[in-house]
């Protein structure tokens, strides 16, 4: 998620940033000689935010990282950063989202879910059309939505559907081969296991949101000798909804 969104560096613990809102402009053609020009500004809701840290560590005993058969002191390097990156993942997807509950953002119900009992009625394509086109079209906003979200179980289907793989013609065997999924309109697909089940976002990944990292992550190896061995790692940022409606939030993905 982290690498699909704007990550601005910061030095501030609390964070001020201007959320726009839509307004319907009055630009008007053929205005009549000496009239005024109709007026227009856009608004902005400020929105204050303070940095959260994300943090995991393990104590690792001497024995366990000197004679276990396993190599516990890499293999769990390797799962705090995966955990760690998940959190930071989910703080994001959580935002873009609006906490899945789209009080600003836009929303859309599949017409039917994805992986329906029924393949004829499995139509993602349709829905993530109409999504795109809920972004360009509000308000002549200038959007360009340019990123879909899916969970790994959407992305099978997604991937899988009768409707796009016919479409590609010699594409479709390139995407069993080698998994490469083309992009559908010029959208990204971007599949990310905090999605939360049963939703799809659609964006435009650089705008929307943006991320603002305090500390990058950070990692020390911290010996107590003779006895143990702690593996600590850190980051500091927090999300920022810019762009409420260049999102829209497809609901009902899975039945």
């Amino acid at each position: 998620m982290k690498s699909n969104v704007q990550v601005k560096k910061t030095t501030s613990w609390l964070q001020t940033y201007f959320r726009e809102s839509i307004k319907t402009f009055n630009a008007k053609v053929q205005i009549p000689r000496l009239a005024n020009f109709p007026q227009d500004d856009v608004l902005w809701e400020e929105i204050t935010a303070r940095e959260a840290k994300f943090g995991d560590e393990a104590i690792i005993s001497l024995e366990d990282s000197k004679f276990d058969v396993v190599d516990v002191m890499k293999r769990t390097a390797i799962r705090m950063a995966h955990r760690l990156t998940q959190r930071v993942d989910t703080s994001i997807w959580n935002m873009l989202s609006d906490n899945q509950s789209a009080v600003d953002i836009q929303t859309l119900a599949t017409s039917a879910t994805w992986d329906n009992a029924t393949r004829a009625s499995r139509i993602p394509h349709e829905d993530l059309l109409e999504a795109r086109q809920l972004i360009s079209g509000t308000d002549l906003q200038a959007y360009r939505a340019d990123t879909v979200f899916v969970s790994p179980k959407d992305l099978t289907f997604l991937a899988s559907n009768d409707y796009i793989m016919s479409s590609w013609d010699a594409s479709g065997p390139a995407l069993m081969k080698s998994g490469h999924f083309a992009n559908l309109w010029n959208m990204k697909i971007v599949e990310s296991p905090v999605v939360t089940a049963d939703y799809a976002l659609v964006c435009q990944a650089k705008v929307a949101l943006t991320y603002k990292e305090a500390v990058g992550l950070q990692t020390s190896k911290i010996e107590d000798p003779g006895k143990a061995t702690t593996l600590r790692a850190w980051e500091i940022g927090v999300s920022q909804l810019t762009d409420p409606k260049d999102v829209v939030l497809i609901t009902n993905t899975q039945a």
